[in-house]
């Protein structure tokens, strides 16, 4: 799941013309606002026990992302 709170025209304009990769930028650098992109719904995931590391890796938008914050959370080795 990834959730984007709308904070103005710039998000909404992104959206209508699909730019996908400058969305999931903005999500993840507004943090702040509420917005969580995959991976941060991964780690929580994983820390909740709901999924296995296979699973979250298998979805993850950036294994290599993941297991760095996984890994800096000590969930990982």
């Amino acid at each position: 799941m990834e959730i984007m709170v709308n904070t103005g025209p710039h998000l909404r304009c992104d959206f209508r013309r699909d730019k996908t990769s400058t969305l999931t930028s903005l999500i993840a650098r507004r943090r702040l606002l509420r917005n969580a992109d995959l991976d941060q719904h991964l780690v929580g995931l994983i820390r909740d026990g709901v999924i296995t590391m296979d699973a979250a890796m298998a979805a993850s938008t950036s294994p290599h992302d993941l297991t760095v914050e996984l890994r800096r959370l000590g969930l990982v080795a």
